[in-house]
């Protein structure tokens, strides 16, 4: 099989993915198969970044890195590749899209629901299944794109032990149904069912390819079927918006996941711990500080009453721009130094990074006139009187001042 893309001038990864999965499925037949990369030179770049220019040849991916701004495609075969690669996908989208309460967890659910599919399902009993699929953030438009793809026996097939069904529509429109499962031993027949929930509750978009059929989800009870070319295996392309909140209780038959973050960030019932030196490889460019800030807002979603306490411990020379992406701009975010000091609590800095802050919030919160002024709430301390007037004071000092009351709180404990 020859494929020709010389001449493609715009790509996307719910095209490519599946076609990806379409060329291993024959070259495990033993047909070869050579594709023809596009020409230009911006496609040849973003292919060969996102490792389509690698697997589609059959060629290895590129290797995995949470830290970059984009997931290469990725393939597996294991639950511990499954696992691996779902816990780098979030690590991506959680550092580039900023979410609203619930959506990352939704997103992180579906994925990892439609990954181990694949595993379970997509092959006969002894043959090694194996799965693609990509994350695409798109934080300008608050829209993120998941797509898994598979070359194996399709859902018709699948459900066979289940029932036996006359067409690819009416098998994916049962297998969308909850409980229904090829085998209960293998699951409960809620993962195709509760992403469904999911789309529809955050009000996305789902497409399900199998074998001659297309079943599309867009909406509240809005199903569409078509009949279409013949594939081997099942693609599912799910796309869900980032900016409207998202009731993984109601959507998930009243029982939530565990927060993404729980386990990692949580320090105490009151507070939540963010280590800046375990976040990033380098601290001195504007976009790992932005990816350090997008972050932390989509923990503080999932935490709204928590205290934040942002540890620099280990942190000797951050740069100015690092800073300022970081926690100038997390600031004004905030809605001002009073609402980002009572939220946010900055721990174990150097007198570096003390000065450092210092000389970024008073850029940030310069007046014209040139003069430094924020409002602190007397009533932040027990000895204030609450109805009096706020003060006027320097918040650079006023940070040094909470810094050396945190760290005498942190010393007892």
């Amino acid at each position: 099989i020859n494929i020709d893309l010389g001449s493609v001038m715009h790509t996307f990864a719910k095209g490519i993915v599946p076609l990806i999965a379409y060329c291993d499925f024959q070259r495990a037949k033993g047909v070869e198969v050579h594709v023809d990369l596009p020409q230009l030179p911006d496609q040849r770049e973003y292919w060969e970044k996102v490792g389509w220019s690698q697997l589609i040849n059959g060629e290895e991916p590129p290797p995995l890195d949470a830290q970059k701004s984009y997931l290469p495609v990725q393939r597996f075969s294991t639950y511990s590749e499954q696992e691996r690669i779902v816990n780098a996908a979030q690590e991506v989208i959680a550092r580039q899209v900023t979410c609203e309460k619930g959506v990352l967890d939704g997103i992180m659910w579906t994925l990892q629901e439609l990954a181990y599919n694949v595993i379970v399902h997509s092959t006969d009993e002894g043959v090694t299944p194996t799965g693609y699929f990509q994350v695409v953030g798109h934080p300008n438009s608050d829209w993120i794109e998941l797509v898994v793809s598979d070359g194996g026996r399709g859902i018709r097939h699948s459900l066979h032990n289940y029932k036996i069904v006359n067409s690819d529509k009416d098998a994916i429109q049962l297998a969308i149904q909850q409980g229904v499962t090829r085998d209960p031993a293998a699951g409960a027949g809620n993962g195709l069912a509760g992403s469904v929930n999911i789309t529809e509750a955050a009000d996305g978009v789902m497409a399900i390819f199998s074998g001659a059929a297309e079943v599309r989800i867009h909406g509240l009870g809005q199903l569409e079927s078509y009949d279409c070319g013949k594939v081997p295996g099942t693609t599912v392309l799910v796309e869900l918006p980032t900016g409207k909140p998202l009731d993984l209780s109601a959507a998930l038959f009243g029982a939530p996941p565990l927060a993404a973050f729980e386990m990692s960030y949580v320090l105490d019932d009151e507070h939540v711990l963010f280590t800046v030196m375990s976040e990033a490889e380098g601290f001195g460019t504007r976009d790992s500080g932005r990816q350090l800030r997008t972050k932390l807002k989509n923990i503080v979603t999932e935490y709204p009453d928590s205290r934040i306490l942002i540890d620099f411990e280990g942190m000797d020379i951050p740069s100015a721009s690092f800073l300022d992406e970081f926690l100038g701009r997390l600031a004004v975010e905030s809605g001002g130094f009073v609402p980002f000091s009572r939220r946010y609590g900055l721990v174990n800095t150097s007198s570096f990074v003390d000065r450092s802050l210092e000389h970024v919030l008073k850029q940030r919160f310069e007046h014209e006139d040139g003069t430094i002024q924020a409002r602190i709430a007397t009533a932040q301390t027990e000895d204030t009187d609450t109805s009096s007037e706020p003060q006027t004071v320097d918040p650079g000092a006023e940070l040094v001042s909470n810094l050396e009351r945190l760290g005498t709180l942190r010393g007892q404990g």
